[in-house]
């Protein structure tokens, strides 16, 4: 069900009563949005209380929402200004703790929205509060971390730090008297809170020097995980101060966010199920002892933050779009009492098993929310062929816009290509049929299209892929053209060099040898990159890995497209590099070549998350905009110059053939008139001839 917010001007509080339906087959029990929609007000925080029926949520203006799940009513706080992070108090479970902008933490009365009391003393905002002892709270910013006391909210003890230092994490590690930090240099450092003497470090080689993005602990605190940006896992006994294993999480799971273990009924705080985010907005779960992940939730928006229920019911999920999700985690993570007989263990596995397999038929078959198909993507590496073109009309948003199709077929003017057959010799000639009908339809929605002479060859494959869909055919090519091709055609006939020094700039980060190596044999991204992008790489792969390379294309950002072609380099540099001949090169980009397309999308992912802001293609591109429903867009991404001048050496050759037309039909009646008269003459002189003669007889 849904639940719309409404913020209160007057700070009143006005408890509402909802109706609480049973859960959908993911498992969404409640959506929390506002009741007026504003791309300017998201939620970006939630917590559950102790007791697991209560969540508290935060928007980015401050505004305060409760949701009480066992008397069905859900009310707002009166406004804070900001809000840095969001706690329920362990000491006092009716206040709430929210952090401010100025570094202030207030403690809140949530029934009542009462202000109790305030933490002051950090410099800057709080990122985060943990809980220890009887009354004891650790809060934590970038360069400070305060133990308080929330008996009398006065402070206990400060962590001060070096200068140019920095914190990631502070926590109070569970059912000890230990607190954990993790400095910006990832280093982790463990001290006792008696004496706070340092007691143990665990170094950043542990986890291969990857920057740490959260740590988890087992609800009895024996187990820790250290999660790096990229995928891998890192488990320690902290019993024995000791590295357990390192885990490599699936390919498909390219970046990790955060991790959190999932409270279960009767495990004894020996927590096995890890809770992943992913960096693409999907929360994986994790048998630490299976080794295996064992589901995953996806939204129809990517999860930017996720809370988990102490007593693991359920978990909230912020997601980009700026509304909260409740899901109920027994569809994720089954909870068995361990006095249950192993038949019910087998039932609920059998039941799981079957569940999973339904996800997924239901997920092709439905083919609706650009999660569930990275989710498919992920799983698989490609979309399954009979759904293909389905799912590629998705992606792309095409409005089938019929009526205004029709007008473009019914106004075609030009006949683009007309040496196509000489050029592109076809065997089949529905396709080449087909191909022609696209470029003159392209032609007609814009007539600069007759002039860029490697459109056939980048159309060609996407005909292929619609074949006998001609409107979504001619839709998916003008969407991709207004979105991938971006920047392509604005210095015509020339290829695009503010593109090529984008894609020079990525390889110059990522491989600076390759570059070198280029540089040294005078080549330039004109060959090294050019070929690849104005045939959409049709020229140097198979027609099952250009499939593939296109679902994820069309899946992710546009820039994927462009990080793909230095992908394409690095993985092919050991021939690259025994190149030394120009020749060698262009023949190299102009032709299949084999190449390993799980290694490829796998570097295209590294250079798609680690390239910097500053050359990133995504600073230089817009975001992908589909096409209105209703009428086509105005296509301006060309030198009109180029067109005017096309069009008017054009217009010069007609003028100029039919002046020859004309002068050849004067000529020819000129020598007919001449032929006529010499005719006439010489019938008249056989005329004189012949009087003279009758005269003279």
């Amino acid at each position: 069900m849904e639940l719309s917010v409404t913020i209160s001007p007057s700070g009143d509080i006005n408890k509402n009563i909802f109706k609480l339906k049973p859960p959908r087959k993911d498992g969404l029990l409640l959506n929390i949005h506002h009741s007026k929609p504003n791309n300017k007000i998201r939620f970006i925080h939630t917590a559950f209380h102790d007791r697991g029926h209560v969540l508290a949520s935060a928007d980015n203006e401050g505004n305060f929402y409760i949701v009480d799940f066992h008397t069905c009513k859900y009310w707002g706080l009166p406004k804070l200004d900001s809000c840095t992070f969001l706690r329920f108090s362990a000491y006092r479970p009716d206040e709430l703790l929210c952090g401010r902008n100025n570094g202030d933490v207030y403690v809140v009365h949530y029934e009542s929205g009462t202000v109790t009391g305030t933490l002051c003393g950090h410099k800057s905002p709080v990122k985060d509060a943990t809980f220890g002892g009887k009354s004891g709270c650790l809060t934590t910013s970038q360069y400070e971390a305060i133990v308080w006391s929330l008996e009398t909210n006065t402070k206990i003890q400060v962590l001060n730090l070096e200068k140019n230092n920095a914190l990631k994490h502070v926590v109070f590690i569970p059912k000890s008297n230990y607190t954990l930090a993790c400095f910006q240099d990832d280093l982790i450092q463990v001290w006792d809170n008696t004496d706070f003497d340092c007691i143990k470090q665990f170094l950043p080689i542990n986890w291969k020097n990857y920057s740490v993005k959260s740590i988890a602990f087992t609800k009895n605190g024996q187990i820790m995980v250290v999660a790096g940006y990229l995928p891998t896992l890192v488990i320690f006994s902290l019993d024995h101060w000791k590295l357990l294993k390192i885990v490599n999480l699936p390919e498909h799971i390219h970046t990790v966010k955060h991790v959190e273990f999932v409270q279960r009924p009767f495990d004894g705080g020996c927590n096995r199920i890890l809770a992943i985010l992913s960096g693409q907005g999907m929360i994986y779960f994790y048998n630490v002892e299976e080794n295996a992940i064992t589901s995953q939730l996806t939204t129809q928006y990517e999860v930017s933050k996720f809370s988990l229920c102490p007593n693991g019911s359920y978990v909230a999920c912020v997601l980009c779009s700026g509304d909260v999700e409740l899901y109920c985690l027994s569809n994720y993570v089954e909870c068995i009492t361990e006095d249950e007989p192993c038949e019910r263990k087998v039932y609920v596995k059998a039941k799981r098993c079957a569940k999973k397999i339904g996800h997924v038929k239901e997920q092709i078959s439905e083919i609706l929310e650009i999660n569930k198909l990275k989710a498919i993507l992920a799983e698989f590496g490609t979309y399954p062929e009979a759904h293909r073109t389905k799912i590629w009309e998705k992606l792309l948003k095409l409005p089938n816009n019929i009526q205004q199709y029709n007008s473009i077929i019914n106004h075609v003017t030009v006949v683009a290509f007309q040496d196509l057959k000489q050029k592109y010799p076809l065997e089949n000639k529905l396709l080449m049929k087909s191909l022609k009908k696209l470029l003159n339809n392209l032609t007609t929605w814009n007539s600069f299209f007759a002039i860029v002479d490697y459109m056939p060859i980048f159309v060609f494959p996407f005909i292929k892929v619609f074949n006998n869909k001609p409107v979504a055919c001619f839709e998916a090519i003008c969407t991709i053209i207004c979105n991938w091709c971006q920047h392509f055609f604005e210095y015509h006939p020339l290829a695009p060099v503010n593109i090529l020094a984008m894609i020079e700039n990525i390889l110059l980060e990522h491989d600076p040898m390759l570059l070198h190596h280029y540089s040294l044999h005078k080549v330039t991204a004109h060959i090294y990159a050019w070929p690849l992008l104005e045939s959409a790489f049709s020229e140097v792969l198979t027609a099952s890995e250009w499939l593939q390379l296109w679902d994820h294309i069309l899946t992710y950002e546009v820039s994927f497209f462009h990080c793909v072609v230095v992908a394409y380099n690095i993985v092919q540099r050991h021939i690259l590099l025994s190149f030394r001949r120009t020749e060698d090169f262009v023949l190299f980009f102009y032709n299949q070549n084999p190449v390993n397309m799980k290694r490829l999308l796998k570097v295209t992912f590294r250079i798609l998350e680690e390239t910097s802001k500053d050359n990133h293609p995504r600073e230089f591109l817009t975001d992908f905009k589909g096409l209105d429903i209703g009428n086509y867009p105005l296509f301006t991404e060309y030198p009109k110059s180029v067109v005017e001048y096309q069009l008017e050496e054009e217009r010069k050759i007609d003028e100029e053939l039919e002046s020859i037309v004309i002068s050849r039909a004067e000529l020819d009646n000129f020598n007919k008139e001449e032929n006529k008269e010499k005719a006439i003459r010489q019938e008249q002189e056989k005329r004189v001839r012949g009087t003279y003669s009758i005269v003279r007889l």
